[in-house]
């Protein structure tokens, strides 16, 4: 059946339907690289949001990141208003260690979806992790601006405060603590 599915999809080359027998079958026998071809292909040719995520999941596993990046920083360029592959390229820059990159999809991610709580706790942690606690709390007091009466938005900033009072004590840094504390 494979090599009849292999000559169907190369005289079909953008049948959805043929690549996702084709890629049911590679599946079916491990074969990750060409599956990995054909995913992308037809997520590049049809709309296939589960394709799309298990692609994601192989490439990653891989350490295939620049292979990610190129693909979805195209699918960026065609569809700007897609939060999965934003998502996508956060993942990918943020494993191979491009953090400011990975910063800057997770913002335009919280602008696309902005009552996301989610994507705003991820970019807060990934801050507080560089030790960008005041970005972090920017970023929750201005979502809290916009709704004031969120209770998991002020359980998050109460956390925040936490986190950045306990290292200001922790440097001796009692005048920034003070300033904190009635901030807060």
């Amino acid at each position: 059946v494979l090599p009849r599915l292999e000559s169907l999809a190369w005289l079909k080359p953008n049948d959805p339907k043929t690549l996702r027998k084709l890629a049911d079958h590679y599946r079916w026998f491990g074969k990750t690289e060409p599956l990995a071809k054909t995913l992308l292909h037809l997520v590049r040719v049809a709309d296939a949001p589960d394709e799309r995520s298990e692609v994601v999941d192989i490439l990653l596993a891989n350490r295939r990141y620049d292979e990610l990046i190129t693909f979805f920083l195209e699918e960026v360029k065609a569809k700007p208003d897609q939060v999965e592959p934003r998502l996508a390229l956060y993942e990918a820059y943020l494993r191979s260690g491009r953090i400011e990159l990975a910063l800057e999809q997770l913002r335009q991610v919280m602008l696309l979806d902005p009552k996301s709580l989610e994507h705003l706790q991820e970019y807060g942690e990934q801050l507080v992790k560089l030790g960008r606690i005041d970005e972090a709390l920017k970023a929750f007091e201005a979502r809290l601006s916009t709704d004031p009466t969120n209770p998991e938005l002020r359980k998050e900033l109460v956390g925040l405060y936490e986190e950045w009072a306990q290292q200001l004590r922790a440097q001796g840094k009692l005048d920034e603590l003070l300033r904190l504390f009635r901030k807060r």
